[in-house]
């Protein structure tokens, strides 16, 4: 599910990755020899892109996990959109 926060962190990071790719192609056509701190910039920018948006491990074990894990997801329905701790 793609959140907010990934989104805009998503949207950040391309925006740094354009920048370093501009970086990248002046340096090329002014010959400043900076080349590789544009290159470096923009994929690492992809990178995080990549890494924001890989999907949480729903195999790993948690905090919940535990004989009332079923009573403390997030993801149950709530009966007439009341409180979970209603009993």
């Amino acid at each position: 599910m793609v959140t907010k926060r990934s989104l805009a962190a998503s949207l950040l990071l391309l925006g740094l990755a354009f920048v370093g790719i501009f970086h990248a192609i002046l340096a090329i056509a002014f010959d400043s020899g900076l080349f590789y701190i544009g290159a470096v910039i923009a994929a690492l920018s992809l990178l995080g892109i990549v890494l924001v948006n890989i999907p949480a491990d729903e195999s790993s074990p948690d905090d919940s996990a535990g004989p009332d894990a079923a009573a403390n997801d997030a993801d149950a329905a709530v009966p007439n959109g009341g409180d979970e701790n209603t009993e």
